[in-house]
């Protein structure tokens, strides 16, 4: 399963549900897909805290690559044209707030 970190916009893959042997609290494993060598393990009170949500891309996989910075990118890799996505729903997505007509945020 994947999620996306909201303030770096990065998605990782969940790898496993942990034990943190210092604190003996319930703890996350994730990795940068491609990256399952070098893990992070998070408290999951803090992966599940709003930091990460589950992320679905607009397209299927096949469709969709990881950049050298982990981000997301839709399409082929080549650059050749795909659907037009809905920017402003995907930043609804991101920021989890939506923009109201008067501009503010709700």
């Amino acid at each position: 399963m994947l999620f996306l970190h909201i303030k770096t916009g990065h998605v990782y893959q969940y790898l496993a549900l942990t034990v943190i042997e210092a604190t003996m609290e319930p703890g996350v494993m994730y990795c940068a897909p491609g990256f399952e060598d070098m893990p992070f393990i998070r408290p999951a009170s803090e992966f599940f805290d709003g930091r990460f949500k589950v992320f679905v891309p607009a397209n299927s996989f096949t469709e969709g690559y990881f950049d050298a910075n982990g981000r997301a990118q839709f399409g082929p890799e080549d650059g050749s044209p795909v659907e037009e996505t809905d920017e402003e729903d995907h930043a609804h997505f991101v920021s989890g707030r939506k923009e109201t007509p008067s501009g503010s945020a709700n």
